[in-house]
């Protein structure tokens, strides 16, 4: 393989890592921002009275 195309692919290995991390610190977020809000149960909550609020297996 020629220098260029093992450049290339650490170039494209580089970039889908980045993709994935910011992809998952935004779900991270928005489900944090979920709970705050009190859309979502919080951890070890087994009740709820509000129709509204959903579980998101963990």
């Amino acid at each position: 393989m020629t220098n260029w195309q093992s450049d290339l692919d650490a170039l494209i290995a580089e970039t889908k890592a980045f993709v994935e991390k910011a992809g998952a610190k935004r779900l991270a977020d928005e489900y944090d921002a979920a709970q705050d809000r009190g859309e979502l149960r919080s951890n070890g909550e087994r009740t709820f009275s509000s129709p509204e609020k959903v579980s998101v297996p963990s």
